[in-house]
């Protein structure tokens, strides 16, 4: 074998899409065209090691997970990285994709010849995950559209329809171009439609080299090469396309160009798919059994999980010595000497940031109108348990006290708050959305922070304004603005609260924990139960940090500054609760304050924490 003409022209004839479409498809030309001429770029990286700290809390080892990891992809070619369960290869790309946030990493990465640039990256580049995130709720085309609006901001509205419409017909999905994605509530895309709408998403971008981790998992065979076809069309229009993959069909196996295998982190092959057969049974004095797919043949002898593997030591010596890993070295000098970087014509400009948050907010109207979980499922609790309250506490009813009244406002007061936590697993569902496109260079995190506040506000208004009209006009309550005001305030500080929470963790099991517990505290130090004067000195301070307590505050007060009889048992409550020389103003101005601390960490967290890398 000669590796310098193997690994700098991998032929594309020979192990191309052409002989795999003719053996899975009866000659048919690939159903997947893409048609737009694509600048690749080449990537090389050079003596790649990473070590994280793994083990308990307090004894924390330094691991290594990758190990003097070498290689080079040039432009419009497929490289898999492959290997058996834990053996490194999504940690490699993910490297490679710059997706690795806690980790120590050392070597050099190359793009055309130049270091890394990492703000530029995420301009030039793309990354599919395994994961296929999306909004349930929107259609194809307006997924599309919506990403064609970001990726392409200069472009004019009929120009970016006329793109997508030409992408869904070149990936195949005119069929379902109008139906929407779907999730938990509804019904939408099959696994291999939604991989294809992944993989069309990034193409908007028209990026110079796509990572992609595991596309081919969950598919069978045909959806797996249909995916196959696809990749391959974007490979011959120019584009360098990097993809972890477990076991892939004979038929895909064919479509890579080069192919890189690893095991625990370590080296074993890596170069052209044609010369990988050759070299895996030189070295271990083994022959790929006949009808038997080679790729399983590959990774039969380099998995050490169970036995019948080759010696893997020695086929890692193997490699370092063989000419094939010389000429990767040899590759990445030339390439360093030789290359020029990525012009700045070829990096995508990004849709500034008042557009993003228009386009941010729109998407998160519309999804809060479109899916039931979201308000009107609330919504529709709100009005039972309002009509519950309503009813028990009816102003026809001349038994019900001042003490009755005052009792019923705070648990209106605190049933809004709770209610809020029903959010969680919404917001924690769809933050790998936000993630994907912060990571991918889409969206900045202001503008959408901002946008989910921004369309948070109807939600909270209509749910607050159902709420005070059927509570006041019910129950015969006094003072409907400050009521309303404050229902509207005390439910946007509790949303906005959650928001913060949910940032913490990705579990929305713990996250509601978090928050009930939370508002269980400021429910029982908001001095409705206990008066503040009452309270414990180590526990006041829960107190004065509980916006329940400035809620409650000015619900009794309006209330009570509305009652013309009973003056003497008014003044008692008054004294019991605190509420002598009230400001109603001073109480809301204070939720309204709070609304703005909270929103500040949440927007904080979301910067510094929630940034896509892993």
């Amino acid at each position: 074998m000669n590796p310098k003409k193997g690994a700098d022209a991998p032929g594309r004839n020979q192990s191309g899409s052409d002989t795999a479409s003719q053996e899975s498809g009866g000659g048919k030309a690939p159903s997947i065209i893409y048609t737009q001429r694509v600048e690749g770029a080449s990537l090389a990286w050079k003596d790649i090691n990473m070590y994280v700290k793994a083990g308990k809390m307090c004894k924390k080892e330094r691991k290594q997970l990758l190990t003097n990891v070498n290689g080079f992809i040039s432009k419009g070619e497929i490289m898999a990285l492959m290997g058996p369960s834990g053996s490194g290869k999504t940690t490699l790309l993910d490297v490679l994709a710059d997706r690795v946030k806690k980790a120590e990493i050392t070597g050099e990465i190359l793009i055309n010849g130049k270091p890394r640039d990492k703000k530029q990256f995420r301009f030039i580049s793309s990354y599919v995950s395994v994961d296929d995130q999306f909004y349930e709720v929107f259609t194809v085309r307006e997924t599309l559209m919506f990403a064609s609006a970001l990726s392409m901001p200069k472009l004019p509205k009929d120009k970016r329809k006329a793109k997508v419409e030409k992408l869904m017909h070149e990936s195949g999905m005119d069929s379902c171009a109008g139906t929407r994605i779907g999730g938990a509530v509804f019904r939408g895309l099959s696994t291999g439609q939604r991989r294809r709408l992944s993989i069309a998403m990034e193409l908007l971008k028209a990026p110079l080299i796509l990572f992609m981790d595991e596309p081919l998992s969950g598919l069978d065979g045909s959806a797996a090469f249909n995916i196959m076809e696809c990749v391959d069309g974007l490979a011959q229009a120019g584009m360098t396309i990097l993809m972890s993959v477990h076991q892939p069909p004979s038929a895909v196996w064919k479509i890579f160009t080069s192919v890189t295998l690893l095991t625990r982190g370590i080296m074993m092959y890596s170069g052209p798919t044609r010369g990988t057969l050759q070299f895996f049974e030189k070295s271990t004095q083994r022959k790929c059994p006949k009808l038997t797919n080679p790729p399983d043949f590959f990774l039969n002898l380099i998995n050490s999980d169970f036995e019948g593997h080759a010696d893997i030591a020695q086929i890692a010596r193997d490699y370092i010595a063989s000419e094939q890993r010389e000429f990767i070295l040899e590759k990445i000098e030339l390439m360093r000497d030789t290359g020029t970087g990525v012009p700045e014509a070829l990096v995508r400009k990004r849709c500034n940031c008042g557009r993003q948050m228009c386009l941010l907010t729109m998407r998160c109207l519309k999804n809060a109108v479109v899916h039931p979980g979201m308000y009107w499922f609330r919504l529709g609790v709100y009005c039972l348990l309002n009509l519950i309250v309503g009813t028990m506490f009816l102003r026809t009813n001349k038994e019900i006290t001042l003490m009755d009244q005052l009792q019923m406002l705070f648990f209106v007061c605190n049933y809004c708050v709770i209610l809020t936590i029903a959010a969680l697993p919404f917001l924690i569902v769809i933050r790998p959305v936000f993630l994907k496109e912060r990571s991918n260079g889409l969206i900045d995190t202001i503008p959408y922070v901002i946008a989910t506040f921004i369309s948070t506000l109807p939600g909270v208004l209509v749910i607050s304004l159902v709420t005070s009209v059927m509570i006041v006009f019910m129950t015969d309550v006094h003072g409907f603005g400050i009521i309303f005001a404050t229902i509207f305030l005390v439910i946007l500080n509790a949303e906005i609260f959650v928001y913060m929470v949910s940032t913490f963790t990705n579990d929305h099991v713990t996250a509601t924990a978090i928050g009930a517990a939370f508002f269980g505290a400021f429910m029982v130090c908001s001095g409705f139960l206990l008066p503040r004067d009452r309270i414990p000195e180590y526990w006041i301070w829960m107190h004065y940090i509980a916006f329940h307590t400035y809620a409650l505050r000015a619900l009794l007060n309006s209330h009570l500054d509305g009652v013309e009889n009973n003056t003497i048992q008014v003044e008692i409550y008054r004294k019991d609760f605190d509420l002598n020389d009230i400001n109603n103003g001073l109480e809301l101005g204070v939720l309204t304050g709070y609304v703005f601390v909270t929103f500040t960490i949440f927007t904080l967290v979301m910067l510094i924490k929630h940034t896509g890398k892993k």
